[in-house]
C-alpha cells in the first residue's frame, strides 16, 4: 500500500493567523503529536509563512521548539508590537504620511522574529519547508526551500529572515534586505509571497516534484508515496487541478537561473 506524502499548505491572512494557528492547535491536541511530526512538507505564505517557520523549528529534546498553541501565543501577545496603533497626535502624522511609506516600522516584527526564532537556520527544520516570497529585483518568485539550504550554504539562511521576507507585505512593511553570501553584491530584496501565492498549495504539490525522496506515485497503480495536500484555512484542495504551468516552473525549475532553485 502507498505511503501517504503529507503537505500542509498555510495560507496569508495578517494577524489572522491566529485561526490556523488554532486549527492546528486541535490537531495536535487529537493525534497527541507536533505539526513537524504530521506532515512531510509545510508550506507557507506571509502570515503562514512564520507559522510554517515556527511549527518547523527544532527544539533542544529533538522535536518541535514550538506547538501551534505556542505560535498562536505569538499573535495574541505580539500583535501589538507588530502592528503598532499609536496614539493622537502621532496617528494624524502616520495617516498624512501614508500615501508615501509603509504603515509599519520594520523595527516591530524584526525584534519579535527574532525573540522567536533565534539562530535557527532553514536547514535545520524538523520538516521540510517550502516558504514563499518575491524578489522585486529580479521580479521573480523567490522559495525559501530547506532541502535546497541543506545541499547549499549559500541559500541557507536564518528562520527570524524567512519569516521576515513572506510577510514583507507592500504598503504595510518594508521589504526585506537579505545579504548575499558575494563580496559587493546587492543585498535580496525581498516581499510578501502573497503577490503571486496567497495560497502556497499548488507550489507546494509542484515542490514535492524535485524532493529526491520518497519516490512519489502519480497513478494508483504504482505503490509509491501517495500525496496529499491539506490547505488551512481556506479549505482542501481536492487535487484535480495538479499544479499551474509557471508554479510547477519556478517551485521546480526557474526560468531565470540567476534567481537560483530557490
Amino acid at each position: 500500500m502507498a505511503r501517504l506524502f503529507k503537505i500542509l499548505a498555510i495560507d496569508g491572512g495578517g494577524i489572522r493567523g491566529i485561526i490556523p494557528a488554532t486549527v492546528l492547535m486541535e490537531i495536535e491536541k487529537q493525534t497527541g503529536k507536533r505539526v513537524a511530526e504530521l506532515f512531510d512538507l509545510i508550506a507557507g505564505t506571509s502570515t503562514g509563512g512564520i507559522l510554517a517557520v515556527g511549527l518547523a523549528r527544532p527544539g533542544p529534546d529533538g522535536r518541535a521548539r514550538y506547538t501551534a498553541g505556542d505560535m498562536r501565543e505569538l499573535y495574541l501577545r505580539k500583535g501589538a508590537a507588530i502592528f503598532p496603533q499609536p496614539g493622537f497626535p502621532k496617528s494624524l502624522w502616520n495617516s498624512a504620511k501614508r500615501p508615501f511609506t509603509e504603515k509599519y516600522a520594520a523595527k516591530g516584527i524584526e525584534s519579535v522574529l527574532q525573540k522567536y526564532f533565534g539562530d535557527s537556520r532553514l536547514k535545520d527544520s524538523l520538516s521540510n519547508l517550502l516558504v514563499t516570497s518575491y524578489e522585486i529585483h529580479l521580479r521573480q518568485p523567490w522559495f525559501f526551500r530547506s532541502d535546497r539550504a541543506r545541499q547549499d550554504p549559500e541559500y541557507d539562511f536564518p528562520l527570524w529572515e524567512v519569516a521576515r521576507a513572506t510577510s514583507a507585505a507592500p504598503t504595510y512593511f518594508p521589504p526585506a534586505q537579505i545579504p548575499r553570501s558575494g563580496a559587493n553584491q546587492p543585498n535580496w530584496m525581498l516581499i510578501d509571497g502573497g503577490a503571486y501565492a496567497n495560497n502556497p498549495a499548488l507550489c507546494a504539490y509542484a515542490e514535492t516534484r524535485s524532493i529526491p525522496t520518497p519516490k512519489f506515485s502519480w497513478s494508483h497503480s504504482e505503490p509509491a508515496a501517495t500525496l496529499r495536500p491539506s490547505s488551512i484555512v481556506r479549505g482542501c484542495w481536492d487535487g484535480r487541478n495538479p499544479f499551474s504551468t509557471w508554479c510547477s516552473t519556478a517551485s521546480a525549475e526557474p526560468p531565470n537561473t540567476n534567481c537560483g532553485n530557490f
